[in-house]
This record gives structure tokens, sequence and C-alpha cells, in this order.
């Protein structure tokens, strides 16, 4: 299994368990699958999301065009750890015409910092969570988290966990990772 893959399986295992024992962030389908990362959404085409991140400056390694995007999972690149934005990875897993997952991390370890209260803002926005929710928050000790499913049975997921100098995001359908294929790293 490819590290990526890894990272993004163990994400997943992560948010899921952070939020089994209580009651779950759920809302309408529709939101999960428009929300964007990095510009991409799940109701994109594999095609359209490569081609966008490849237009915002991001690199597949050996990978220059979709044709030569072989395999189930890509990973792209932009920025470099001595950069203020710093370093931007994003995975994008496939099955036949759709995507399947996003997964962003984003590291600022020379660079600005993110705004906490202000990357929770944005989710709650889009979700229609109000202020006061605890399950999506800033919380004491300078770390933001966010997780919400389309329906108890969690078939979309979508995680966001803030720190000051790094963003972890993640929207998958979990049950189609366990599938997914290979990604770039293996070509």
């Amino acid at each position: 299994m490819s590290p990526i893959l890894r990272r993004t399986l163990l994400f997943a295992v992560c948010l899921s368990a952070a939020f089994s024992a209580s009651a779950e962030i759920i809302r309408d389908q529709s939101l999960l699958l428009s929300i964007q990362v990095q510009g991409v959404a799940l109701n994109m085409t594999p095609e359209q999301a490569f081609e966008h991140l490849i237009a915002k400056g991001y690199s597949a390694g050996k990978i220059k065009t979709f044709a030569d995007w072989k395999t189930g999972g890509l990973e792209l690149v932009r920025g470099d750890t001595q950069s203020p934005e710093g370093v931007s990875r994003i995975s994008l897993g496939r099955q036949p015409g759709r995507l399947i997952s996003i997964n962003e991390q984003i590291n600022r370890p020379r660079g600005e910092r993110f705004d906490l209260e202000g990357e929770i803002g944005r989710i709650k926005e889009h979700f229609g969570i109000p202020d006061d929710e605890r399950k999506c928050r800033v919380g004491a000790k300078g770390a933001g988290a966010c997780s919400v499913y389309d329906s108890k049975e969690a078939t979309i997921i979508f995680g966001l966990q803030v720190w000051p100098t790094m963003r972890w995001t993640q929207l998958a359908f979990p049950a189609e990772l366990s599938r997914a294929p290979q990604t770039n790293e293996d070509q």
C-alpha cells in the first residue's frame, strides 16, 4: 500500500474513532459533494480536478497530462518548505469517471500561520453549523477540528484538522477507499 493511501486511510480511521462515540454532525450529501479543497470537489470528474490543480501550479511528477494518469490515486504537490505558503500536497483518488477522495495536507514551517477561527468559520458557514457547536471549533490548545458526515452510515465524510502551521483536510467515500488502487508513487 502506498504511503499516500496509508495516510488517507489512517486519517479516515482517526476521524471515525474520534467522533463515533458522540452524535455526528450530519448534513445533506449535496453539501459534502460541493465543498471545495483547493478548488476541487467530489462532484467534479477526475479530469476536471487534475486540470484545475495543474492550472493552479501543482505538479504530479512524471504525470504531465490527464492521459498519463493510469492508476487510481495521484499525488500533486505545490510549493516548498522555504516559501511563506509552505508545501501543499493533494492526493486524489478515483474510480472510473468519478473522484472518490480528496486529501490535502499543507505545512507552513517558515511562513504564514493559518487563521484557525477563519478556517473553522468557513466550514461552519458552508455546512450551516451553529457557532456554539463543540464538535466543530478551535480548542483551547490552539488547534481546530471539524468532521461532517452525510448520514449515520457515513457514505461520505469530510474532516478538517488545523493547527497554526498545518492543515489537513479529507473528503471521501470511505467504503470506496478500501478498494482504491495504487498512486503515482507506484508508477
